[in-house]
């Protein structure tokens, strides 16, 4: 019964705060695994950075459905006006980096579902992990039960 303990005080204790996945997310910047995969190509995460500065200065009437909502403030540095024909200062900041981690830590696609690029993963606690931590907590209760009977009928 200590083990079923010891795993439900993991699961619900230890482990569910961290499903906000700022803890998670170690690491600052860009992510290695990207930087390594695209090489000298790096090409990902100009594309970020473009398609998230035309949402933020674009009305949210111009915007996909995935776009509206988000303060992109949090998600861009620097940014004053965007005129897409010449540079601009704007870079994604270290908020974004966080959520872009977040993404990968936990396994997300980047299907725009927790914002463009999932760029507030951070700001969500998703249904599908609240349904695994009820499974897992229906299962260890069941375990209990099981281990309770054994108990009582081996004194």
């Amino acid at each position: 019964m200590k083990l079923v303990q010891k795993t439900f005080d993991y699961w619900i204790q230890d482990l569910a705060p961290s499903l906000l996945y700022k803890w998670i997310a170690h690491g600052e910047g860009p992510c290695e695994e990207v930087l390594a995969s695209h090489k000298e190509h790096n090409f990902y995460y100009d594309k970020v950075l473009a398609t998230l500065v035309e949402f933020a200065f674009h009305g949210n009437n111009e915007n996909p459905v995935y776009a509206r909502g988000f303060d992109y403030s949090k998600v861009l540095d620097d940014c004053m006006i965007w005129d897409i024909t010449t540079k601009s200062d704007c870079s994604l900041s270290d908020y974004y980096y966080l959520n872009d981690r977040a993404s990968r830590v936990s396994g997300y696609d980047n299907n725009h579902l927790y914002g463009p690029f999932n760029s507030f993963t951070t700001e969500f606690i998703p249904i599908d992990h609240n349904a695994e931590l009820c499974r897992n907590a229906n299962d260890l209760a069941a375990l209990l039960r099981v281990a309770e009977k054994v108990s009582k009928k081996s004194t």
